[in-house]
């Protein structure tokens, strides 16, 4: 996530939550260059506004547009994944997790090519960029004392042990069709914090 430097204070504000199907997505922050003891307080409203709207996850089979044998990512798609990326952005990456299952699963009935002309291709590899941040976001997260108590621990290795299932029978069904796994820094970065957490 790329913050543009300003030298405007941060502002949040939200449009009516009946407006869009993510009304957190909605929030924009205008940041600036700041003291780390304002930047405190800001981090903490901010994980505080995004913990109180939970996503209502959207069907898999409304996540991909599939014209003949050319799938494309609808609008459902980038909401989704907009909003996941304002969670682990603000440090809430544990929260992501079933959000990238979500995701991943809805890519199981796909197809795609290794050529650079197939329109799925990028998507799916932002996908795997963002799902390695936003796993990135849980380590800091558990180091910075966010997860502490056991029903907080025990949710967030339930959910991973999930997303690495998801990826595991992503990366099994591609290979039935001889097809090319994009997940592959995901599923590195969810095995390995699995095998530490």
């Amino acid at each position: 996530m790329h913050l543009q430097q300003t030298s405007e204070l941060p502002s949040v504000h939200s449009c009516p939550p009946s407006s869009c199907a993510y009304p957190i997505s909605c929030l924009t922050f205008s940041t600036c260059v700041h003291s780390p003891s304002s930047s405190i307080p800001f981090s903490i409203i901010a994980r505080t506004r995004l913990k109180q709207v939970k996503a209502t996850l959207p069907p898999q089979s409304s996540l991909f547009s599939v014209q003949g044998e050319v799938a494309t990512p609808t609008q459902q798609f980038t909401e989704l994944l907009r909003h996941a990326r304002m969670l682990f952005g603000a440090g809430l990456g544990a929260d992501t997790l079933p959000i990238f299952t979500h995701i991943i699963r809805s890519t199981f009935p796909l197809r795609w090519t290794t050529s650079d002309t197939d329109p799925l291709l990028p998507h799916l590899a932002i996908v795997d960029a963002d799902l390695s941040q936003a796993l990135q976001s849980c380590q800091e997260e558990v180091a910075a004392g966010f997860v502490q108590s056991e029903d907080e621990i025990a949710s967030a290795k339930a959910s991973l042990d999930e997303l690495c299932r998801a990826l595991e029978e992503s990366r099994c069904l591609v290979e039935t069709w001889e097809g090319e796994f994009c997940f592959d820094r995901g599923h590195f970065a969810a095995e390995y914090w699995r095998s530490t957490l």
